[in-house]
């Protein structure tokens, strides 16, 4: 089976050509498997084609909306699913009552109780309403707010603009304002600092280009972002921030408005170069999201989730998550170079985890702490002043591994941390543009501690390759010293008439002794060498494996961000598979005895799915039937939401394609 490259985007609008390989025309049928519930392999009346059954629409998902939230007491799950990152029709008579209801679900506090409560607004706040021109409407709410907070009238008070068009009671907004300021938004001062500091080197890391040139301007940026992540955005007073704030809820990610703000940095890099000063820069992303209409928001969305996933995940957590919480970790408040992954993510890259990125890692210590020690898959990248040659050196060492040098994400490790030597090849490497680059937050020090501790559970031998040492000479083993002795009884009985004799014992006594030097005496033929049992034995019975089957952790697998979805299945003779539905395939998988362990059997390219029928008198019986003439049969018990999901799929990608019209 070819291997096929997963693509988790499928939005051509944006410039990201969707993946989806088909297959070889030329290749011989060679279907996974093919039953039929009565012997028969032709489809008949019996057969519906579940494939022609349209999906919900931009039109029609809203009525699907109001059924579930009835239906299912607003369950947060079911309205993300319906959703799929759209927001709610704008133009739509009920758009407010139904925002009262999903908002809460999204946030975990529907079914919370709104307890009444009165203050007297702080003159302070006053001040702020009348500077800003807010509705008087939500002073207490504010005062409310600020008073359990303990914080200032800033910015963050702009988040209570968009609660007042609920029209709901200032004890119901109380319910929804709380999570939304105190898990979306870094609330402190000192987090929203940091968090504005990070958007730089997060764009640093995928356009340094535009990074050094909004550098040059010698503007303080990190203060033109706080704003907007202490508000979510309202700040801007864009009439697009009810949609925005749909899709930021659905998605229930603190980090997400950090890669929005990338996206608008990116979007307006031209006119962000002629900025002079802090307001300049403000007044630019605050034209970008007045702009704005309500379709444009899902684009908007899925582009910093694009940039999201393309990012170091430990950098994520590590770095910028903690910012995010009531309580951030000290590593999240000091100043960085660049981005930086734990010894752990860097580990896992290399085992291939598919929750992390692709890692190519360069060594850059000195050539004699390499040699003495360094980590298997690990290239060494040697110092230069020259930065072109640098990056020439860094590209050729990808290019030799058949990778993309542009796109490959790189990590460099130092000798520990703040090394003198990593920060200078990182310096230079930016200089030339070089984005997706990284390094190892504590260096080689840190793999090393990682590797060799007991919670790793790792095998030091296997992942670190050490300067072999020379070995001591070993002592004459007792078979040379018995060989020794025999020669000299020979020779001192060479003229004896029994010599034929004497030759013959002594052979067998020193073969005797030897033998059971080495635990090989007729008492010991039979024994386990060391306690072992023995690997080969001529009654062995030995079961052959597929090792050329792709092996995978089903848990990791399952929990990857670009699988939609998955579904037992039974195939014939009672197999046991998992359909596992991603952005370009439905890959089928084997699971193993352990249930923790499968093998992949096959992988079907979405685009190549003809048709999808079913049984009229059995419907969990599903057919997908290929460009090729192939099919695959299973039993499924969620036969509905399988195949709805995956024509869904199918659908998405040949709209991407443009071969909407292919499909039969």
């Amino acid at each position: 089976m070819d291997d096929f490259i997963e693509d988790s985007y499928l939005d051509t609008a944006v410039g990201v050509e969707p993946i989806s390989p088909r297959l070889d025309a030329t290749s011989p049928n060679s279907a996974f498997f093919s039953i039929n519930s009565d012997g028969s392999d032709e489809e008949n009346d019996d057969w519906i084609d579940v494939k022609k059954t349209e999906l919900p629409t931009n039109d029609n998902f809203m009525e699907e909306l109001r059924s579930t939230i009835n239906e299912t007491d607003c369950d947060a799950g079911m309205i993300r699913k319906i959703l799929a990152g759209r927001s709610l029709t704008p133009d739509a008579d009920d758009v407010t009552e139904l925002r009262k209801k999903i908002w809460p679900a999204l946030l975990g506090v529907a079914k919370r109780e709104a307890k009444e409560f009165t203050c007297e607004p702080s003159e302070d706040i006053k001040k702020f309403f009348e500077e800003t021109d807010l509705p008087v409407g939500s002073i207490n709410l504010a005062t409310f707010f600020a008073q359990s907070k303990g914080l200032q009238p800033k910015n963050w008070i702009y988040l209570v603009v968009p609660l007042l068009q609920l029209d709901m009671t200032p004890s119901q907004q109380y319910t929804i304002l709380h999570p939304i300021a105190t898990k979306l938004t870094p609330l402190h001062e000192k987090s929203l600092h940091f968090a504005s500091e990070s958007i730089l080197v997060l764009l640093q890391y995928h356009e340094p280009e535009l990074s050094q040139k909004l550098s040059d301007l010698r503007v303080p940026l990190n203060a033109a972002f706080s704003p907007f992540l202490s508000s979510l955005f309202a700040v801007a007073k864009s009439q697009a921030i009810m949609s925005l704030w749909d899709g930021i809820l659905q998605c229930n990610d603190p980090i997400l408005p950090i890669f929005l703000i990338v996206v608008l940095l990116i979007n307006s890099a031209e006119q962000l170069a002629e900025a002079k000063c802090t307001q300049d820069v403000v007044s630019q992303l605050t034209n970008c999201l007045q702009q704005m209409e309500s379709d444009d928001i899902p684009d908007f969305i899925e582009l910093a989730i694009n940039y999201r996933d393309l990012s170091p995940r430990s950098h994520l957590e590590m770095r910028i998550m903690p910012l995010f919480t009531a309580r951030p970790t000290s590593d999240c408040h000091e100043s960085i170079l660049c981005a930086e992954i734990t010894a752990s993510e860097a580990l896992l890259s290399i085992a291939g985890d598919p929750s992390c990125l692709p890692f190519v890692l360069f060594d850059v210590r000195t050539p004699d702490a390499f040699n003495q020690c360094h980590l298997h898959s690990t290239m060494h990248l040697e110092e230069s002043v020259d930065g072109d040659k640098l990056l020439a050196q860094l590209e050729h060492h990808i290019e030799s591994l058949q990778m993309p040098p542009e796109e490959t994400h790189v990590c460099l490790i130092g000798e520990s941390k703040n090394d003198p030597t990593v920060i200078s090849f990182v310096s230079q490497l930016l200089k030339k543009r070089r984005k997706y680059l990284s390094i190892i937050n504590g260096g080689f020090e840190a793999l090393q501690m990682h590797i060799n501790s007991s919670e790793s559970q790792l095998d030091p031998y296997q992942w670190l390759i050490e300067e072999k040492q020379t070995e001591p000479s070993k002592p004459t083993s007792k078979f040379f010293s018995s060989f020794s002795n025999f020669t000299s009884q020979v020779s001192s009985n060479i003229k004896s008439s029994d010599f034929g004799a004497k030759l013959k014992a002594g052979f067998e006594k020193t073969i005797s002794e030897a033998e059971t030097s080495l635990g090989l005496g007729k008492k010991n033929l039979n024994r386990p060498y060391r306690k072992d049992p023995p690997m080969f034995s001529i009654d062995d019975e030995s079961e052959g494996s597929d090792n050329d089957e792709e092996q995978l952790n089903m848990e990791a697998f399952l929990h990857r961000k670009d699988i939609k979805g998955n579904w037992n299945a039974t195939g014939p003779n009672n197999k046991k598979f998992i359909l596992a539905l991603s952005s370009s395939q439905m890959i089928i998988c084997a699971p193993c005895a352990d249930q923790k362990w499968a093998k992949i059997k096959a992988r079907r390219p979405l685009s190549t799915i003809t048709r999808i029928t079913s049984k009229k008198k059995c419907p969990e019986i599903i057919t997908f039937r290929y460009t090729d003439d192939t099919k695959d049969t299973f039993h499924l018990e969620e036969a509905g939401d399988a195949t709805r999901e995956i024509k869904r799929q199918v659908v998405a990608v040949l709209d991407a394609l443009g071969q909407t019209g292919d499909a039969k």
